[in-house]
């Protein structure tokens, strides 16, 4: 049944195993015999707060299971013939993006990759405890042993430790032009993911920050719902403690920190520059919603009420009142450069938001540029094209190292 709160199931024989979120937010991994009620069931891989479990994969040998911690898979093995787990190491500290197990073969193959390293595929043989690289795939000439990333924590405003990821040229020397990842929204995690185009941004001299704030799902439900409806102040809050802390550190400086966020990370972004418009140089707004008060309005936008509320209850406006950004832009306040963008065709967030967003910067008296860039034959992000996206990044890092003041980014306009 669906209050049974089982969301995977798997067989080794005549025993199931089962993925559990009863009574465990951050999952539990159940077993018993095929034909036992499932009150039957025993705890094999009992939940923990700081381990999230994303899903179970049987062998011939053991039961497979891929957890997180923060940012970076955990894998643990589960012998059929113990069944006790015991947490098998990595190639590399990363994530698992995908992983396969055959029931009438031992081991397991995943696709492993790092915030710096790319996409690899390894075997993992059971019986020597070793993974195999299967050379699958091709990579372009890369050196990621010349970054190194950072696992830090910092304290916000109430006290919560916040996870942040760094990452920076090994050989970086004084404040760096830093680009602050935030989002906060649905459960979304922002894990060790590769992305070229992040890359370039490194490879280009940026250094890149992600906050884990609080509405995300690195730390399992309970972080998720601790940024979320009443508690949504922590999303912002906890990028604003981020961005103090990369300062405090000596990590980059007000005038080169930027910050990147979209979609509903509009909320954590636009909250965080109308509390502390002094602690970014610019900012990143990717199709954002920053209009929360108006959101249900949209063609989509019922769909979001219970993540975000409803207007119609006093409750869901306070708090959608509190998340909306149009509605704390104050006339007379410098806020930092913006790039704002669009996307014609967007049915999740109408082009109108990121406009009225872009026109309340201009209309506020700030000094500082404010950019719409519009694509006529983009949505979302969704089905967009490579060129399309890459042309996006590029005028995303342009646009960074301009406002950080780089010479050679300067606009050059014909006399």
């Amino acid at each position: 049944a669906r209050t049974d709160d089982i969301t995977a199931a798997k067989a080794a024989g005549d025993t199931l195993y089962l993925l559990s979120h009863k009574n465990a937010p951050t999952f539990q991994v159940l077993s018993l015999k095929a034909g036992q009620p499932l009150s039957a069931a025993r705890v094999l891989v009992p939940a923990q707060d700081d381990r999230v479990i994303d899903s179970i994969h049987v062998a011939s040998d053991a039961l497979y299971v891929l957890a997180r911690h923060r940012a970076y898979s955990l894998l643990l093995r589960v012998p059929h013939i113990s069944g006790t787990a015991e947490e098998v190491a990595l190639p590399f500290k990363g994530l698992v993006s995908e992983a396969f197990a055959d029931s009438r073969q031992p081991g397991i193959a995943i696709n492993l990759q790092g915030f710096v390293v790319p996409p690899m595929t390894f075997a993992y043989d059971s019986a020597k405890r070793t993974f195999v690289d299967l050379k699958l795939g091709v990579t372009p000439p890369y050196d990621s042993n010349r970054y190194a990333v950072s696992d830090l924590d910092v304290k916000a405003q109430d006290g919560a430790s916040v996870p942040l990821t760094l990452i920076r040229r090994k050989d970086a020397k004084g404040p760096q032009i830093v680009v602050v990842q935030a989002y906060g929204a649905y459960g979304f995690s922002q894990l060790a993911n590769f992305s070229f185009r992040t890359a370039s941004f490194l490879e280009a001299g940026g250094t890149y920050a992600f906050c884990h704030v609080r509405g995300g799902g690195e730390l399992g439900e309970a972080w998720r719902l601790a940024g979320k409806d009443a508690n949504k102040p922590n999303s912002w809050r906890d990028l604003i403690a981020c961005a103090e802390d990369l300062i405090a550190r000596g990590n980059t400086t007000k005038t080169q920190l930027f910050v990147f966020s979209g979609s509903a990370g509009g909320i954590t972004l636009g909250r965080a520059i109308t509390e502390r418009p002094d602690l970014f140089a610019g900012v990143i707004a990717v199709v954002p919603g920053v209009n929360t008060l108006r959101q249900e309005f949209q063609p989509v936008g019922p769909l979001n009420i219970p993540e975000f509320g409803t207007i119609k209850t006093e409750e869901g406006f306070r708090n959608l009142y509190e998340m909306d950004t149009l509605q704390h832009v104050r006339s007379g306040v410098q806020y930092p450069a913006a790039l704002i963008t669009t996307g014609l065709n967007d049915p999740r967030v109408s082009p109108w938001e990121p406009a009225k967003f872009a026109a309340a910067l201009q209309g506020s008296g700030s000094e500082r540029p404010v950019l719409l860039r519009i694509d006529a034959e983009a949505g979302h992000g969704f089905g967009n094209t490579k060129s399309q996206d890459d042309a996006l990044y590029a005028d995303m890092w342009a646009f960074v190292f301009w406002r950080a003041g780089l010479p050679e980014w300067q606009p050059r306009f014909a006399e």
